[in-house]
């Protein structure tokens, strides 16, 4: 059951790899964007994964687990 948890949560995680590339025209057009406003909206997820990268094994240290999952 843990490895069915797991694949679902990597699928839930990893959808705006395809659904967000194949609705970037309709997205351009409703929202009135450049290419590089566009671009950068398609780079602000992995600068959450970065930032995340570098903030949560402090937090992790610092406070007990269940703590900051109930959070």
């Amino acid at each position: 059951t843990c490895f069915i948890i797991i694949c679902i949560t990597n699928i839930l995680v990893n959808v705006d790899h395809g659904c967000i590339p194949a609705c970037t025209v309709t997205i351009k057009r409703d929202l009135h964007l450049d290419n590089a406003s566009l671009g950068f909206l398609g780079s602000v997820v992995f600068i959450g994964l970065l930032v995340g990268s570098f903030t949560s094994p402090p937090v992790f240290h610092s406070f007990p687990i269940k703590s900051i999952i109930l959070f």
